[in-house]
């Protein structure tokens, strides 16, 4: 899932310009945002959603733990998971 679909630019340059990605995703984790859109668009094809074979639980699981993975790649977020493990380890 991590850069399906990827257009080729960073997220800098996406806000920068006010592209319609750093537009439809408010400049916070674009690129992320759209991978996960177009990942979880295209398992709505029958032919290709292996998530059918899944109770609605296990679904649900399984879509917030890939959110939370590829949103975990956005390096703008780094020094706050840095932060946020440390907390953790620490306690």
């Amino acid at each position: 899932i991590h850069d399906v679909a990827h257009p080729g630019r960073n997220q800098a340059f996406h806000v920068k310009t006010q592209s319609r990605l750093a537009i439809l995703y408010s400049d916070r984790s674009v690129l992320e945002h759209h991978h996960l859109a177009v990942a979880f668009s295209t398992l709505r094809d029958p032919q290709v959603d292996f998530l059918k074979a899944l109770d609605e639980t296990d679904a649900k699981l399984f879509r917030e733990k890939v959110i939370q993975m590829v949103l975990s790649t956005d390096m703008a977020m780094h020094i706050e998971n840095i932060n946020n493990l440390k907390e953790l380890v620490d306690s």
